[in-house]
């Protein structure tokens, strides 16, 4: 099996794209569908997620096309079977542990988060599109 999914999943943590934990831990329970969240909540539930290996939960937070994508590159049969591999890597789910989320951009149903480990020199960005109302991790553009 290769890595692309984990290159795919990891990719803002792995290219200095990113990871700012700051939205992980404050979860209050009022916020637990994707709709109410923001973009900034998307990506640092994201990365909670994957540090957690939770691999329903990842890929709950994938756009329709991401999610697609990352099981026809592992010839999965769905998104959180590929995940299984790509989170089976402790380095990948202990990088997402030291992700901090930063400054959201968001123009119409499109946004862009910016993200930075304590990890890796660097920062970068995450992109986000809005599906049914609701924000998803968009890594095919």
């Amino acid at each position: 099996m290769s890595k692309s999914f984990t290159r795919l999943a990891a990719l803002a943590l792995i290219l200095g794209a990113g990871l700012i934990a700051a939205g992980c831990g404050g979860d209050d329970g009022d916020s637990t569908s994707a709709e109410a969240q923001t973009p900034s909540e998307v990506v640092a539930a994201f990365y909670a997620a994957t540090a957690d290996g939770d691999n329903e939960e990842l890929c709950s937070y994938f756009s329709e096309e991401t999610a697609k994508q990352a099981a026809e590159e592992e010839n999965a049969d769905s998104c959180e079977e590929a995940a299984e591999s790509g989170l089976s890597d402790s380095d990948t789910t202990d990088l997402a542990k030291t992700v901090e989320v930063g400054d959201e951009k968001i123009d119409g149903d499109t946004a862009t988060v910016e993200v930075s480990s304590s990890e890796q020199e660097g920062s970068g960005s995450i992109n986000l599109v809005k599906e049914d109302g609701e924000w998803k991790i968009d890594f095919t553009n």
